[in-house]
C-alpha cells in the first residue's frame, strides 16, 4: 500500500482518504446474460461496504462516532478508481482510522442492507436525470464510444441494472477480486507530527 503522511500545524483536524484502484471501468459482465454488466457494482460496493464490520458490527457505529468527534466522511466512485475519506478531531483521529480501516479489511457486507442501498444508488442516479452535464455524458457514450467499450457503459447503477440474480454475490467476488492492499492510496493529514501520523 503506498501512504502519504501530511504534517500540517495549521490543521484544526485530523483526515484520512484512502483510493482503491478499481471503479465502474471494471463492473464485471454478468455470467448469465453475454455481453451485459453488472452496471453500476463498484457504485453499489461503495454504499455497501458501511454496512458495519467483524470489529465495530453496528452499522451506524462509524457514521455516529464521527459525528460525536466533529467529522464527517463520503466516498465516491469513478470510472477508475473508488475513493473513501473522512475527518475528525485530532484526538478522536486513532479510533476512526481503526474503524474506517475495517472496512477494508473485514466488512460485513450485510444482506440486511442489500434492497435499502440498491435503493440509495437508484436515488442518485434519478436525482441526476436533469443534470444536463450527466445527461450529456451519458449520450456521448451512447453514440460516440463503441458500445462495448468500459466507458461506455453505466457507472451510477440503478435499480434496472442491479437488482438481478446473484448480485450480492459478484458484489462479494468483485471486493475479494480488487480491494487488496496493493491496490490502495492512503493519505494521513493532520496536526501530529510525522512520527506519531
Amino acid at each position: 500500500m503506498n501512504v502519504m503522511l501530511v504534517h500540517d500545524p495549521e490543521a484544526d483536524k485530523s483526515a484520512a482518504s484512502l483510493f482503491v484502484e478499481v471503479g465502474s471501468m471494471s463492473d464485471p459482465d454478468d455470467p448469465k446474460h453475454s455481453g451485459v454488466k453488472y452496471e453500476g457494482l463498484a457504485h453499489f460496493l461503495e454504499h455497501m461496504l458501511f454496512m458495519g464490520t467483524k470489529k465495530y458490527p453496528e452499522e451506524a457505529f462509524y457514521r455516529k462516532f464521527l459525528k460525536e468527534n466533529g467529522g464527517s466522511s463520503n466516498a465516491g466512485t469513478s470510472a477508475e478508481y473508488t475513493q473513501y475519506y473522512f475527518d475528525v478531531s485530532e484526538n478522536a483521529f486513532p479510533k476512526a482510522l481503526d474503524i474506517f480501516s475495517q472496512f477494508f479489511k473485514e466488512p460485513l457486507l450485510s444482506k440486511d442492507g442489500i434492497a435499502r442501498e440498491m435503493n440509495a444508488v437508484d436515488s442518485e442516479y434519478r436525482m441526476r436525470l436533469s443534470d444536463e452535464d450527466r445527461a450529456t455524458e451519458q449520450i456521448e457514450k451512447s453514440v460516440i464510444i463503441e458500445p462495448e467499450a468500459h466507458w461506455a457503459h453505466f457507472a451510477t447503477g440503478s435499480l434496472g441494472t442491479l437488482k438481478k440474480d446473484g448480485i450480492y454475490e459478484e458484489m462479494k467476488k468483485f471486493y475479494d477480486d480488487n480491494y487488496s492492499s496493493n491496490r490502495m492510496d492512503l493519505a494521513l493529514v493532520g496536526p501530529q507530527s510525522l512520527d506519531k501520523l
